[in-house]
């Protein structure tokens, strides 16, 4: 999606800044989970940012920006009529072993180089790096997918992260990618967690599915926990030679 006019950019930036400005502070209390302590609370529309130690309102106003910019369109696109309050814990890269802690307390393991997450259906956890406010919305859109269907996260992980980068928009540039790269892996994988195969594929599996079937084949199959044959009608093996030539003929290499 592109970028508001600076024009409006700029009221945005104004608004958030003021209502952070404006929001008042709220303890939520220690726990296993929050090593570092009291994370100060910002309450901001539908959602509530914990910026922990070492995150400024600076850090917390352009995510919140990111996620005012892309949350409507999103939800619209997923049919989504309303969401919970998102809680948006956000932690300083100087706290990296917090962070971590956090991480091991919330899944019982540790996904390393991971700099965003949902360990629940209204809430995402960043790691403040440069790219944090495009992550929001990946995040975002996890969140989003599971009021769709409560049961899809990583279920299966190629639909699911074909879901989150595909409505980020976080397209890749195909101008980039070899003949060797425009060979489709498969959908075994694109479900591997040490592998950055979901992410390269995701968007044009998505944006495949949707130029075939329509929003309604995306839903569908997000409804079904990415069943191919159940709501698209086609096998896995077909499914992926269909992909491929899909994306050679955006590369213009069919």
């Amino acid at each position: 999606m592109a970028h508001p006019p600076r024009t409006a950019a700029h009221r945005i930036r104004r608004a958030v800044l003021l209502a952070l400005a404006s929001s008042v502070c709220a303890s939520c209390g220690h726990s296993a989970s929050e090593p570092d302590g009291d994370p100060r609370a910002i309450e901001a529309d539908e959602f509530l940012f914990l910026a922990h130690e070492g995150v400024s309102d600076d850090d917390v106003s352009r995510i919140l920006e990111a996620l005012r910019g892309n949350a409507a369109r999103i939800r619209s696109h997923l049919r989504v009529a309303e969401m919970p309050r998102v809680r948006v814990s956000v932690w300083s890269p100087s706290h990296r072993d917090d962070w971590t802690q956090a991480m091991q307390a919330a899944l019982g393991q540790v996904y390393s180089g991971a700099t965003g997450y949902t360990p629940r259906k209204d809430e995402m956890r960043l790691l403040l790096n440069p790219a944090s406010p495009s992550e929001s919305v990946h995040e975002y859109a996890h969140l989003v997918s599971f009021q769709v269907n409560p049961t899809i996260g990583n279920n299966p992980r190629w639909l699911w992260e074909a879901v989150a980068v595909y409505e980020a928009g976080s397209a890749p540039d195909l101008r980039t990618w070899t003949d060797a790269d425009l060979a489709f892996p498969g959908l075994h994988a694109l479900n591997q967690y040490d592998s950055s195969l979901p992410y390269r594929w995701g968007y044009h599996v998505a944006m495949g599915v949707i130029a075939r079937w329509g929003d309604d084949g995306y839903l569908a199959l997000i409804r079904s926990n990415g069943d191919l044959q159940g709501s698209l009608g086609i096998t896995e093996a077909a499914f992926g030679a269909y992909v491929e030539g899909f994306v050679r003929g955006l590369a213009g290499r069919a």
